[in-house]
C-alpha cells in the first residue's frame, strides 16, 4: 500500500477514482476519524521504518 498526500481538482479526483484509488478527504473527517487516520499513517511509517532496517 502506498499511501500519497495529493492536492486535487475533482475532476482528477474522479479520474483517479476510476483506476481505483482509494481517498480521505481530511476536512470531511470528524475529531475521531481525523485521530485514527494519523494514528494509521504513524504506525505505517514506523512499519515502514522497521523493514529497511
Amino acid at each position: 500500500m502506498i499511501i500519497v498526500r495529493v492536492l486535487v481538482s475533482e475532476e482528477d479526483l474522479d479520474l483517479l477514482k476510476e483506476f481505483g484509488f482509494m481517498f480521505w478527504d481530511e476536512r470531511k473527517l470528524n475529531q475521531d476519524e481525523l485521530y485514527a487516520f494519523y494514528k494509521f499513517l504513524l504506525l505505517l511509517q514506523k512499519v515502514s521504518k522497521e523493514g529497511s532496517e
